[in-house]
This record gives structure tokens, C-alpha cells and sequence, in this order.
């Protein structure tokens, strides 16, 4: 008897992997012929794309939609725009630089600040000494489409004094 139902238990074993091999093997993977670029990662048929990267294929970098001349719309500090601003491709992948920031001079000539992609639509502005040490400026901006995008900025200027900007741009 105890034979039997060893027999019948390695019987049953044998017929539940059986089974579920079959199973298994009629559920397709949707991500079997899915390649994510740039570290992104296949989640259900789908590309889950890393920071800075975009597309149905991670491929495109977010960074792309950006560069350019933009021109300063308003700004809470110094009001009605007039001024450009240049976004251009830093040395990494998601980086920026934003030449004639915020219309501010240092010896006569515009300030260059540096910034991090932080998703698809947005990044900081780390915190940076500019001008021999006296201006200090931090952020954050979002690209509100493809030719709107704000910038919140805080900043600290010797002789002039600290404060919280917002600009807005076209």
C-alpha cells in the first residue's frame, strides 16, 4: 500500500510539471522581441525608459525637444522678458547648459548655468557659484511642450542680495 501511494504521488509530481509546461509555454513573452536602449527595461511588451531617455525604444534623448534658442517671456523678478536664453547639450547624456541665464552678467558678459535632466520633461539647476563666488544660484525647470517651459530659481548676488525668481518662456 505504501508502495502505491508513492507510485501515485510521483505519478501525480510527474503530471503537475508536465502541465505546467504547457501552460507556460503557450503564454507568450511580450517582451521577447522588445529592445530597450539606454538601460530601459521591458515591462509587458513595453519600454520602461531610463532618466533622459524617451521613445518607444529608449533611444531618443530627452535632452533633444530642448536645445535651442528660447526667448524669456516674463520673469517675477526683473518682469517682461526681452532676452534670449541658449539650452545646449552638456558633456553627459543629461546635461544642459543654459547660457544667458536669467539676463544676468557677470563683467559685462551673460552667465552660463548648468543643469541635470531629472525626467522626460523636467531637471534641476544644482546649486553653483558663479562670478568669482558672487552669485550662487539653485533650481528646477519644466518643459510645458515644445516651445513652453518655466524655470523657479533661487539666488543669492553679492551687492544685490538673495531671492526666488520664475521665468517663463517661448
Amino acid at each position: 500500500m505504501k508502495k502505491l501511494s508513492i507510485i501515485s504521488a510521483s505519478v501525480l509530481l510527474v503530471l503537475t510539471l508536465a502541465i505546467a509546461g504547457v501552460y507556460t509555454s503557450c503564454t507568450p513573452d511580450p517582451c521577447k522581441d522588445v529592445v530597450c536602449n539606454n538601460d530601459g527595461t521591458c515591462v509587458d511588451g513595453t519600454c520602461s525608459c531610463a532618466t533622459g531617455y524617451e521613445g518607444t525604444d529608449c533611444s531618443t534623448l530627452s535632452r533633444a525637444k530642448v536645445i535651442g534658442v528660447w526667448d524669456v517671456a516674463n520673469n517675477s523678478c526683473a518682469g517682461s522678458g526681452g532676452w534670449q536664453v541658449t539650452i545646449g547639450a552638456g558633456s553627459g547624456d543629461l546635461d544642459l547648459t543654459l547660457a544667458n541665464f536669467s539676463h544676468l552678467t557677470c563683467l559685462g558678459a551673460g552667465i552660463t548655468v548648468n543643469a541635470t535632466m531629472t525626467g522626460e520633461n523636467t531637471f534641476d539647476i544644482p546649486s553653483q557659484t558663479l562670478c568669482s563666488g558672487n552669485i550662487t544660484i539653485s533650481g528646477s525647470g519644466t518643459f510645458n511642450s515644445a516651445t513652453s517651459m518655466t524655470i523657479t530659481y533661487t539666488y543669492n548676488a553679492t551687492g544685490v542680495g538673495a531671492g526666488t525668481c520664475s521665468e517663463d518662456y517661448n
